[in-house]
Protein backbone atom coordinates (compact mmCIF):
# COMPACT_ATOMS: atom_id res chain seq x y z
CA UNK A 1 0.00 0.00 0.00
CA UNK A 2 1.50 3.38 -0.94
CA UNK A 3 2.75 5.52 1.90
CA UNK A 4 0.63 8.47 0.80
CA UNK A 5 -2.54 6.69 1.83
CA UNK A 6 -1.38 6.79 5.42
CA UNK A 7 -0.26 10.40 5.76
CA UNK A 8 -3.52 12.30 5.35
CA UNK A 9 -6.05 12.79 8.13
CA UNK A 10 -8.52 15.39 9.31
CA UNK A 11 -5.96 17.16 11.49
CA UNK A 12 -3.62 17.66 8.54
CA UNK A 13 -6.49 18.93 6.42
CA UNK A 14 -7.41 21.48 9.11
CA UNK A 15 -3.76 22.63 9.20
CA UNK A 16 -3.77 22.98 5.41
CA UNK A 17 -6.77 25.32 5.51
CA UNK A 18 -4.80 27.64 7.81
CA UNK A 19 -1.88 27.63 5.38
CA UNK A 20 -4.18 28.34 2.43
CA UNK A 21 -5.03 31.73 3.95
CA UNK A 22 -1.37 32.77 3.56
CA UNK A 23 -1.12 31.67 -0.08
CA UNK A 24 -0.90 34.23 -2.89
CA UNK A 25 -4.25 34.74 -4.65
CA UNK A 26 -4.55 33.64 -8.27
CA UNK A 27 -7.64 33.71 -10.51
CA UNK A 28 -9.82 34.59 -7.52
CA UNK A 29 -8.50 31.77 -5.29
CA UNK A 30 -5.92 31.24 -2.62
CA UNK A 31 -4.93 27.60 -2.98
CA UNK A 32 -2.47 25.00 -1.77
CA UNK A 33 -1.78 21.49 -3.01
CA UNK A 34 -3.09 18.90 -0.56
CA UNK A 35 -0.33 16.30 -0.96
CA UNK A 36 2.49 16.61 -3.54
CA UNK A 37 3.02 12.84 -3.41
CA UNK A 38 -0.49 12.07 -4.58
CA UNK A 39 -0.86 11.02 -8.23
CA UNK A 40 -3.70 13.50 -8.66
CA UNK A 41 -3.16 17.25 -8.31
CA UNK A 42 -5.62 18.02 -5.50
CA UNK A 43 -5.78 21.53 -4.09
CA UNK A 44 -7.61 23.17 -1.22
CA UNK A 45 -8.83 26.61 -2.19
CA UNK A 46 -10.55 29.63 -0.65
CA UNK A 47 -12.25 32.16 -2.93
CA UNK A 48 -12.89 35.88 -2.48
CA UNK A 49 -16.08 35.11 -0.53
CA UNK A 50 -14.01 33.04 1.94
CA UNK A 51 -15.73 29.90 0.67
CA UNK A 52 -13.80 26.64 0.75
CA UNK A 53 -13.22 24.51 -2.34
CA UNK A 54 -11.79 21.15 -3.26
CA UNK A 55 -9.97 21.55 -6.57
CA UNK A 56 -8.69 18.94 -9.00
CA UNK A 57 -6.31 20.14 -11.71
CA UNK A 58 -6.53 18.22 -14.96
CA UNK A 59 -3.79 17.92 -17.61
CA UNK A 60 -3.97 19.94 -20.83
CA UNK A 61 -4.52 16.88 -23.00
CA UNK A 62 -7.62 15.84 -21.04
CA UNK A 63 -10.78 17.85 -21.78
CA UNK A 64 -13.86 16.39 -20.10
CA UNK A 65 -17.37 17.73 -20.43
CA UNK A 66 -18.65 18.55 -16.97
CA UNK A 67 -22.19 19.81 -16.45
CA UNK A 68 -22.20 22.40 -13.64
CA UNK A 69 -24.42 21.56 -10.66
CA UNK A 70 -25.36 24.25 -8.15
CA UNK A 71 -27.05 23.40 -4.85
CA UNK A 72 -27.73 25.73 -1.96
CA UNK A 73 -24.79 24.50 0.12
CA UNK A 74 -22.45 22.97 -2.44
CA UNK A 75 -21.69 23.12 -6.17
CA UNK A 76 -19.44 21.60 -8.80
CA UNK A 77 -18.05 23.23 -11.94
CA UNK A 78 -15.20 22.94 -14.43
CA UNK A 79 -13.07 26.01 -15.16
CA UNK A 80 -11.65 25.26 -18.60
CA UNK A 81 -9.24 28.22 -18.63
CA UNK A 82 -7.44 27.07 -15.47
CA UNK A 83 -8.07 23.33 -15.98
CA UNK A 84 -9.63 23.06 -12.51
CA UNK A 85 -12.58 20.92 -11.53
CA UNK A 86 -13.96 22.73 -8.50
CA UNK A 87 -16.25 21.46 -5.76
CA UNK A 88 -17.23 24.52 -3.72
CA UNK A 89 -18.84 24.83 -0.30
CA UNK A 90 -21.20 27.80 0.17
CA UNK A 91 -22.00 27.51 3.88
CA UNK A 92 -19.24 27.56 6.51
CA UNK A 93 -21.48 25.72 8.98
CA UNK A 94 -20.69 22.61 6.94
CA UNK A 95 -16.89 22.97 7.17
CA UNK A 96 -16.56 19.87 9.33
CA UNK A 97 -18.57 17.79 6.87
CA UNK A 98 -16.56 19.22 3.96
CA UNK A 99 -13.31 18.06 5.59
CA UNK A 100 -14.74 14.54 5.74
CA UNK A 101 -15.56 14.80 2.02
CA UNK A 102 -12.00 15.94 1.25
CA UNK A 103 -10.50 13.05 3.18
CA UNK A 104 -12.87 10.57 1.54
CA UNK A 105 -11.90 11.82 -1.93
CA UNK A 106 -8.20 11.69 -1.09
CA UNK A 107 -8.42 8.10 0.18
CA UNK A 108 -10.41 6.95 -2.84
CA UNK A 109 -8.26 8.61 -5.47
CA UNK A 110 -4.74 7.85 -4.22
CA UNK A 111 -4.22 4.65 -6.18
CA UNK A 112 -6.03 5.76 -9.34
CA UNK A 113 -3.33 6.56 -11.95
CA UNK A 114 -5.15 8.39 -14.76
CA UNK A 115 -6.96 11.76 -15.10
CA UNK A 116 -10.16 10.14 -16.36
CA UNK A 117 -10.28 7.97 -13.24
CA UNK A 118 -9.60 11.02 -11.06
CA UNK A 119 -12.45 12.93 -12.71
CA UNK A 120 -14.90 10.06 -12.43
CA UNK A 121 -14.09 9.63 -8.74
CA UNK A 122 -14.49 13.39 -8.18
CA UNK A 123 -17.98 13.30 -9.71
CA UNK A 124 -18.85 10.12 -7.81
CA UNK A 125 -17.86 11.74 -4.51
CA UNK A 126 -20.07 14.74 -5.28
CA UNK A 127 -23.05 12.50 -6.09
CA UNK A 128 -22.53 10.42 -2.96
CA UNK A 129 -22.13 13.34 -0.56
CA UNK A 130 -24.41 16.06 -1.96
CA UNK A 131 -27.48 14.94 0.01
CA UNK A 132 -25.55 15.31 3.26
CA UNK A 133 -25.16 19.04 2.65
CA UNK A 134 -28.72 19.83 3.63
CA UNK A 135 -30.13 21.37 6.78
CA UNK A 136 -31.39 18.66 9.11
CA UNK A 137 -34.94 19.27 10.23
CA UNK A 138 -36.69 16.69 12.39
CA UNK A 139 -38.19 15.97 15.74
CA UNK A 140 -35.86 15.92 18.72
CA UNK A 141 -34.99 12.43 19.94
CA UNK A 142 -36.61 11.29 23.18
CA UNK A 143 -34.46 10.14 26.11
CA UNK A 144 -35.28 6.49 25.36
CA UNK A 145 -34.34 6.98 21.69
CA UNK A 146 -31.00 8.53 22.70
CA UNK A 147 -30.35 5.60 25.04
CA UNK A 148 -31.24 3.09 22.34
CA UNK A 149 -29.05 4.80 19.76
CA UNK A 150 -26.14 4.85 22.20
CA UNK A 151 -26.37 1.07 22.52
CA UNK A 152 -26.41 0.61 18.75
CA UNK A 153 -23.31 2.79 18.42
CA UNK A 154 -21.59 0.81 21.19
CA UNK A 155 -22.24 -2.37 19.23
CA UNK A 156 -21.03 -0.79 15.98
CA UNK A 157 -17.82 0.33 17.67
CA UNK A 158 -17.25 -3.14 19.12
CA UNK A 159 -17.73 -4.70 15.68
CA UNK A 160 -15.17 -2.34 14.16
CA UNK A 161 -12.66 -3.12 16.91
CA UNK A 162 -12.89 -6.88 16.37
CA UNK A 163 -9.88 -8.49 14.72
CA UNK A 164 -11.35 -9.42 11.38
CA UNK A 165 -10.60 -9.47 7.66
CA UNK A 166 -13.91 -7.71 7.05
CA UNK A 167 -13.41 -4.18 5.71
CA UNK A 168 -14.71 -1.46 7.98
CA UNK A 169 -17.19 -0.28 5.32
CA UNK A 170 -19.00 -3.63 5.56
CA UNK A 171 -19.39 -3.11 9.32
CA UNK A 172 -20.77 0.38 8.69
CA UNK A 173 -23.17 -0.88 6.04
CA UNK A 174 -24.41 -3.66 8.34
CA UNK A 175 -25.90 -1.01 10.66
CA UNK A 176 -29.40 -0.67 9.23
CA UNK A 177 -31.32 0.28 12.37
CA UNK A 178 -31.82 3.91 11.27
CA UNK A 179 -33.35 2.67 8.00
CA UNK A 180 -36.15 0.73 9.76
CA UNK A 181 -35.35 -2.54 8.01
CA UNK A 182 -36.65 -4.71 10.85
CA UNK A 183 -33.31 -5.48 12.52
CA UNK A 184 -30.55 -3.21 13.80
CA UNK A 185 -27.62 -5.02 12.18
CA UNK A 186 -27.75 -7.37 9.21
CA UNK A 187 -24.73 -9.49 8.22
CA UNK A 188 -24.31 -12.51 5.97
CA UNK A 189 -24.35 -14.99 8.84
CA UNK A 190 -26.26 -13.29 11.65
CA UNK A 191 -28.83 -10.58 12.34
CA UNK A 192 -28.63 -8.57 15.55
CA UNK A 193 -31.27 -6.75 17.55
CA UNK A 194 -29.78 -4.22 19.99
CA UNK A 195 -31.55 -3.19 23.17
CA UNK A 196 -30.32 -0.75 25.80
CA UNK A 197 -31.89 -0.82 29.25
CA UNK A 198 -31.29 0.71 32.62
CA UNK A 199 -29.01 -1.47 34.75
CA UNK A 200 -31.71 -1.82 37.40
CA UNK A 201 -34.33 -3.08 34.91
CA UNK A 202 -35.02 -6.70 33.91
CA UNK A 203 -37.07 -5.94 30.81
CA UNK A 204 -36.54 -4.69 27.27
CA UNK A 205 -39.18 -3.48 24.83
CA UNK A 206 -39.70 -5.41 21.61
CA UNK A 207 -41.43 -2.96 19.29
CA UNK A 208 -42.48 -5.20 16.40
CA UNK A 209 -43.17 -8.79 15.43
CA UNK A 210 -40.13 -8.85 13.11
CA UNK A 211 -37.41 -7.74 15.52
CA UNK A 212 -36.84 -11.26 16.89
CA UNK A 213 -37.91 -13.10 13.73
CA UNK A 214 -35.00 -15.33 12.62
CA UNK A 215 -34.01 -15.36 8.98
CA UNK A 216 -33.69 -18.76 7.34
CA UNK A 217 -30.11 -20.03 7.47
CA UNK A 218 -28.82 -17.25 9.72
CA UNK A 219 -28.20 -16.85 13.44
CA UNK A 220 -30.24 -14.26 15.32
CA UNK A 221 -28.87 -12.56 18.42
CA UNK A 222 -30.49 -10.23 20.90
CA UNK A 223 -27.78 -7.95 22.33
CA UNK A 224 -28.68 -6.18 25.57
CA UNK A 225 -26.64 -3.32 26.99
CA UNK A 226 -27.23 -2.48 30.64
CA UNK A 227 -26.30 1.13 31.33
CA UNK A 228 -26.14 3.61 34.16
CA UNK A 229 -26.99 7.26 33.62
CA UNK A 230 -23.73 8.99 34.56
CA UNK A 231 -23.47 12.68 33.75
CA UNK A 232 -19.93 12.95 35.12
CA UNK A 233 -18.15 9.87 33.74
CA UNK A 234 -20.54 8.53 31.10
CA UNK A 235 -20.21 8.61 27.33
CA UNK A 236 -22.46 10.65 25.05
CA UNK A 237 -23.63 10.18 21.48
CA UNK A 238 -21.12 12.80 20.37
CA UNK A 239 -18.19 11.16 22.17
CA UNK A 240 -18.81 7.67 20.83
CA UNK A 241 -19.35 9.07 17.33
CA UNK A 242 -15.97 10.80 17.53
CA UNK A 243 -14.42 7.45 18.52
CA UNK A 244 -16.07 5.73 15.55
CA UNK A 245 -15.07 8.50 13.14
CA UNK A 246 -11.47 8.14 14.36
CA UNK A 247 -11.59 4.41 13.65
CA UNK A 248 -13.04 5.03 10.19
CA UNK A 249 -10.26 7.49 9.45
CA UNK A 250 -7.48 5.17 10.68
CA UNK A 251 -8.88 2.21 8.73
CA UNK A 252 -9.46 4.24 5.53
CA UNK A 253 -13.21 3.73 5.66
CA UNK A 254 -16.01 5.75 4.10
CA UNK A 255 -17.46 8.05 6.75
CA UNK A 256 -20.34 9.03 4.43
CA UNK A 257 -21.92 5.63 5.22
CA UNK A 258 -22.11 6.60 8.88
CA UNK A 259 -23.24 10.15 8.15
CA UNK A 260 -26.11 8.93 5.92
CA UNK A 261 -27.33 6.58 8.65
CA UNK A 262 -27.26 9.43 11.18
CA UNK A 263 -29.12 11.64 8.72
CA UNK A 264 -32.06 9.24 8.96
CA UNK A 265 -32.30 10.34 12.59
CA UNK A 266 -31.85 14.01 11.61
CA UNK A 267 -28.41 13.90 13.24
CA UNK A 268 -25.02 15.25 12.21
CA UNK A 269 -21.66 15.29 13.96
CA UNK A 270 -22.47 18.89 14.82
CA UNK A 271 -26.04 18.85 16.14
CA UNK A 272 -25.54 15.60 18.05
CA UNK A 273 -23.87 17.70 20.74
CA UNK A 274 -27.36 18.91 21.63
CA UNK A 275 -27.74 15.56 23.42
CA UNK A 276 -24.58 15.81 25.52
CA UNK A 277 -26.72 16.02 28.64
CA UNK A 278 -27.47 12.31 28.14
CA UNK A 279 -24.45 10.31 29.26
CA UNK A 280 -24.27 6.57 29.83
CA UNK A 281 -21.84 4.17 31.40
CA UNK A 282 -22.15 0.60 30.16
CA UNK A 283 -22.24 -1.82 33.08
CA UNK A 284 -22.63 -5.05 31.13
CA UNK A 285 -23.58 -6.52 27.76
CA UNK A 286 -25.39 -9.83 27.28
CA UNK A 287 -25.93 -11.63 23.98
CA UNK A 288 -28.87 -14.04 23.70
CA UNK A 289 -29.47 -16.72 21.09
CA UNK A 290 -32.91 -15.63 19.89
CA UNK A 291 -33.01 -18.21 17.11
CA UNK A 292 -33.73 -21.14 19.42
CA UNK A 293 -37.34 -22.31 19.29
CA UNK A 294 -37.73 -22.07 23.06
CA UNK A 295 -36.71 -18.40 23.18
CA UNK A 296 -39.76 -16.41 24.35
CA UNK A 297 -40.88 -14.08 21.59
CA UNK A 298 -43.81 -13.00 19.46
CA UNK A 299 -42.75 -13.27 15.83
CA UNK A 300 -44.50 -12.72 12.53
CA UNK A 301 -44.44 -16.37 11.49
CA UNK A 302 -46.31 -17.44 14.66
CA UNK A 303 -49.18 -14.96 14.73
CA UNK A 304 -52.25 -14.51 12.50
CA UNK A 305 -51.72 -12.49 9.33
CA UNK A 306 -54.16 -9.80 10.42
CA UNK A 307 -52.15 -9.05 13.59
CA UNK A 308 -49.46 -6.38 13.22
CA UNK A 309 -47.57 -3.61 15.02
CA UNK A 310 -46.91 -5.86 18.00
CA UNK A 311 -45.26 -4.22 21.00
CA UNK A 312 -44.40 -6.05 24.20
CA UNK A 313 -42.04 -6.28 27.16
CA UNK A 314 -39.56 -9.15 27.31
CA UNK A 315 -38.51 -10.11 30.83
CA UNK A 316 -34.89 -11.30 30.80
CA UNK A 317 -35.11 -12.98 34.17
CA UNK A 318 -34.57 -16.72 33.82
CA UNK A 319 -33.11 -16.52 30.30
CA UNK A 320 -29.53 -17.36 31.27
CA UNK A 321 -29.73 -20.61 29.30
CA UNK A 322 -29.94 -18.57 26.11
CA UNK A 323 -26.89 -16.40 26.86
CA UNK A 324 -24.03 -17.03 24.42
CA UNK A 325 -21.82 -14.27 25.80
CA UNK A 326 -21.87 -11.92 28.76
CA UNK A 327 -19.36 -9.25 29.68
CA UNK A 328 -19.23 -7.04 32.75
CA UNK A 329 -17.62 -3.69 31.93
Amino acid sequence: MPTSRRVMNRKKIEEKWTLVLDAEPSRGFRSLILDPRCKAEIFLGINQKAERSLMLRLPDEFSPYIRPVKKEKISIDYMADSRFLILALHDSQFNDLFDDLVLSFYNSITNIPDPEGHTNEFLKIFSKWVQLFEDQVGNRLSSSEVQGLYGELCFLKSRILEKSEIHIDHHLESWVGPYDRGHDFITESCNFEIKTKSADSQTVTISSEVQLEPELGKDHHLVVYSVLFDLENGGSLSSILLDIRGLIESKLGDVSILRKALQKKSLTFENVRDYDNYRFRVKSVSIYDARRNEFPSIIKSNIPENVSKVNYKLNLYGLDNFVVERRDL
